[in-house]
């Protein structure tokens, strides 16, 4: 097959795709292709594209970005526990022992894993993973009141408007959530997003978190049920920014809704910009509302939309401060003592429950404390440099991230971690692999 054929066929890929779920590549342009990922090789990444009648073939000098349409995170296993190691590498694992020199974990992902001590930075305990409530962009079956939205396969599946209206949907939202969507526009955004909404219709809605991107940043409201005929709102706060300006019209937006404490962050591209107070009682409401607010040929377009359950009890229980004396070991319990000194070993003390031991020079007698009761275990700090986090970084669907030098993609994925060593990793738990540095995807030689 020739150049130009090649370049048909590829341009084919990436303008006509199918709704269904697919793995996701994106390349240094900022283009799509959307197909099942057979295999990352020397140099190549390998696509079944539903629109070849043979696989893809795509240069790794041209790869960005892979995403994995795993299983569901309700489908997988889940461990409690999650492992640091020196060189930030974050991962889900179940403890099995611990002695002087090695941690013993079982992953069901990874298999059984033996850590040197000298690798650890901490093991928290009792971490429960994000659970993904709703994944959007799959089409608009699942959508009420389509006026004026449609399901576009041009750059990527994703839903788009034409003119003013609103699309809306029931979602099972947990006490505390994350929403999050990308939003790509032509000219000006003008868009608004109803959080928890008590009803399915913009005109009815009296009870709802709202956050409009327009053409001077981010408006954050709060509709209050009031006795009037329309609804009431009050403004918490805004973020000033010009989308204008933006050169790729391009915005990732994430709302934290903490309804217990009743606050509610904005981040935009991964990063916080401000958390706002609400004095209101939280609203209980089980919609979300998309308005378009503008008219005009594609003018807003959701690339992403999610929403994930926030588990805010277990991050402000392992939310603590630095340990004192990076020199020894500390332990810090489930309700907020804290011993520093040196862990001894961890023990099974019965079928289902493990016996941490600890030596205090404070204390006489060693410390027998069942795992069940902690919190965080900090490592005395390596003398040693920590390790390269690697040339790839690689995302698990259900927490934790690993930097990988070497890639290979079968039906597993096998890699070297420079800590780690060689690891097989069950195809499930990818979620995203992401180039560091300017290198193809390649195998290394």
């Amino acid at each position: 097959m020739n150049g130009l054929a090649n370049f048909r066929l590829l341009m084919a890929s990436i303008l006509t795709l199918s709704s269904s779920a697919q793995d996701l590549v994106t390349l240094n342009g900022g283009q799509n292709i959307r197909g099942k990922i057979l295999s990352l090789g020397k140099e190549i990444v390998a696509v079944d594209s539903p629109h070849s009648s043979a696989p893809l073939k795509i240069k790794g000098t041209s790869v960005r970005q892979l995403e994995f349409q795993g299983s569901a995170q309700a489908d997988l296993p889940r461990h409690s526990e999650q492992i640091t190691l020196i060189n930030g590498d974050v991962f889900p694992a179940e403890v099995l022992s611990l002695d002087e020199t090695h941690l013993q974990v079982e992953t069901w992902f990874a298999g059984p894993l033996s850590l040197p001590r000298k690798q650890l930075r901490s093991v928290h305990y009792g971490m429960k993973p994000q659970t993904l409530l709703y994944s959007g962009l799959q089409g608009l079956d699942d959508w009420n009141h389509q006026n004026d939205w449609s399901t576009s396969e041009e750059n990527g599946l994703t839903l788009y408007s034409t003119n003013t209206g609103s699309i809306n949907r029931t979602i099972d939202y947990s006490e505390s959530f994350i929403f999050q969507t990308t939003i790509r526009w032509q000219n000006t955004p003008n868009i608004s997003f109803y959080l928890a909404a008590d009803s399915q219709k913009i005109s009815n809605c009296k009870n709802a978190y709202r956050f409009t991107l327009g053409n001077q940043g981010i408006q954050v409201d709060r509709l209050i049920p009031l006795e009037q005929p329309r609804p009431n709102f009050s403004s918490l706060g805004d973020i000033r920014l010009k989308p204008s300006g933006m050169p790729k019209k391009l915005l990732k937006i994430e709302a934290r809704v903490n309804r217990p404490a009743r606050t509610l962050q904005i981040y935009l591209d991964g990063i916080l910009q401000k958390t706002f107070g609400d004095q209101a009682e939280p609203p209980a409401g089980t919609h979300l509302i998309v308005e378009s607010r503008s008219s005009g040929h594609r003018t807003h377009e959701l690339v992403q939309l999610r929403i994930m359950e926030w588990d805010t009890k277990t991050q402000k229980l392992h939310r603590e401060g630095p340990v004192e004396d990076p020199s020894v070991d500390t332990l810090s319990l489930a309700d907020g003592d804290r011993y520093s000194g040196e862990i001894l070993s961890i023990k099974a003390a019965t079928e289902d429950n493990e016996t941490l031991t600890m030596r205090s020079p404070l204390i006489k007698k060693d410390l027998e404390i069942p795992t069940s009761a902690c919190s965080v275990l900090h490592f005395r700090k390596a003398i040693e440099t920590p390790a390269a986090s690697g040339t790839f970084g690689l995302a698990l669907i259900n927490g934790g991230t690993l930097g990988l030098q070497s890639i290979q993609l079968g039906s597993q994925l096998k890699a070297d971690h420079p800590l780690l060593g060689e690891l097989s990793l069950d195809r499930r738990i990818l979620s995203q692999i992401t180039r560091h540095q300017a290198e193809p995807l390649k195998e290394t030689p």
